[in-house]
């Protein structure tokens, strides 16, 4: 159970990173967010993206340290 919190933890975490980086591309490059008709409709998605990526991975983690599995999840992960 614990490798797979672990797993699905990193998953979460590429996956918000994956979005905060398409993000910064958008604010970067303006041509890429015209092209996409909605500026702010694409930005908002890239930001719900993250937000529920990190939603997942605070979840995980209080029900690690609320459930006493901190330690054991530590010795897993060396």
């Amino acid at each position: 159970m614990h490798d797979r919190l672990k797993a699905i933890r990193q998953k979460h975490e590429d996956q918000k990173n994956i979005a905060k980086a398409d993000l910064k591309m958008y604010l970067n490059k303006q041509a890429c967010l015209r092209s996409h008709g909605d500026p702010d409709s694409v930005i908002e998605q890239k930001l719900d993206n993250i937000t529920v990526h990190q939603n997942v991975i605070d979840t995980i983690n209080e029900y690690i340290h609320s459930d006493g599995l901190s330690k054991t999840l530590k010795i897993v992960e060396e």
